[in-house]
């Protein structure tokens, strides 16, 4: 009896031992399929991150029932499947719309559904992330700015940190900056004058040199000016501009967004050493692109009609239906006679940055967007540069920053 119980006793032990070790083995299991379906709906939320960092914010306006984009809609979500096997499941609602001048701050809440193993095992994520545009002026700016011909901008303000000559030969359209929500106009650290070329503090043709406002420029802004009075108007009551006002606006793209767009351009086979020999992109499988040029200090890059296939109407959001958005960044090694020189009669629609060279409009293009450069040396009367609605509603997702937020585990 004795033995049979001793027997008994070690048996009912391991049955106990291999109930332990199989419910041990199935736990470790699903927590692999769990830890294996949380990583992917992770790496679902950051796909979307990416999305939202180089798509407009136009493209989900129609969330959560987009027809023709998965990454909103919510009933057809865009599908990511990894080499593993594991699925991520992935949609954007909007919850707040990028919509200058009222509101410069998007807001998105991104939906991921991540599965894994058989079953299978299913974890679900929330991640809230702000979409707002880098902070450079978003506009028209030069440290210096030479004026030939009569530059046409509309809904489209003008900022340099020197100063402004010829401005008689500039003309400006009466609709309001979208984005700042002003009237378009010329804003100087310095003088803004109508002598033809050069200018200085004590220059006779300085449009403020009486250091009040001046009634043919009623919206400008520069280092002489001084209180409004009738009949001239502006936003903030003042014709004075300093470098503290300047930098409200906005700065140039510092090393850390440059390196992010080279990065975005290289991604695209975009990224060229050379001012010879490139290769447009295909807006049909890239139609937000990113092209960089590191290049020396006399290089100059020539766009002629290189560019035509991203022919957009910036004004009325045609032509084609889709916006097509160009990004162009033109990086200089140091300062030269190099630079930007935009030949083609296109429409074109996006951002320029011209980081320590010249640009030179010398043809009919009509650039719908924001341009930045170290000078702007020709820019003649038959280019034009405008900001509108349609730009800022398909602003290029190279220029925005999405900032992660708040995150929720769904099922937790």
């Amino acid at each position: 009896m004795t033995v049979i119980f001793a027997g008994a006793v070690i048996t009912a032990l391991a049955m106990v031992a291999a109930t332990v070790s199989l419910n041990n083995l199935r736990n470790a299991g699903r927590d692999r399929v769990a830890g294996g379906a949380l990583g992917a709906a992770e790496a679902g939320l950051a796909e979307a991150v990416s999305y939202l960092s180089t798509s407009t914010a136009g493209e989900l306006a129609c969330s959560p029932a987009c027809a023709t984009n998965p990454w909103g809609n919510q009933a057809s979500p865009k599908s990511i499947t990894f080499p593993d096997g594991r699925v991520a499941k992935v949609y954007i609602t909007v919850v707040q719309s990028f919509a200058p001048p009222a509101q410069k701050l998007a807001l998105y809440k991104i939906h991921s559904t991540g599965t894994s193993g058989t079953g299978p095992g299913t974890r679900v994520l929330e991640q809230t992330v702000t979409g707002k545009p880098a902070e450079i002026p978003i506009g028209v700016y030069a440290n210096t700015i030479n004026v030939s011909g009569t530059p046409q901008t509309y809904a489209e303000s003008v900022f340099t940190k020197n100063c402004i000559s010829g401005r008689n030969q500039m003309r400006f359209g009466t609709a309001l900056d979208p984005y700042f929500g002003i009237p378009p106009s010329a804003h100087s650290v310095k003088w803004i004058s109508e002598k033809n070329s050069g200018c200085s503090a004590t220059e006779a043709n300085n449009i403020h040199k009486s250091a009040a406002c001046n009634p043919a420029y009623p919206y400008d802004q520069d280092l002489q000016g001084g209180p409004i009075g009738s009949p001239c108007s502006a936003p903030n009551n003042t014709s004075k501009f300093t470098q503290a006002d300047l930098d409200t606006y906005g700065r140039g793209l510092t090393e850390n967004e440059l390196a992010l767009l080279r990065t975005q351009a290289k991604s695209i086979g975009q990224y060229w050493t050379s001012p010879n020999g490139w290769v447009p992109p295909n807006p049909n499988v890239y139609p937000h692109a990113v092209i960089f040029f590191d290049v020396g200090p006399n290089d100059t890059v020539t766009i002629q009609s290189e560019l035509d296939s991203y022919y957009w109407d910036g004004a009325t959001c045609t032509n084609p239906t889709t916006p097509r958005t160009l990004i162009i960044v033109i990086n200089n090694s140091s300062s030269g006679s190099g630079g930007l020189v935009l030949n083609s009669n296109s429409k074109l629609s996006g951002a320029i940055f011209v980081q320590r060279g010249k640009l030179s409009f010398n043809g009919s293009v009509t650039w719908t967007g924001t341009i930045w450069a170290d000078v702007i040396e020709r820019w003649n009367g038959a280019a034009t540069a405008q900001l509108t609605p349609c730009f800022l509603k398909y602003l290029p997702g190279g220029l925005m920053r999405i900032t992660p937020t708040r995150f929720r585990e769904v099922d937790r």
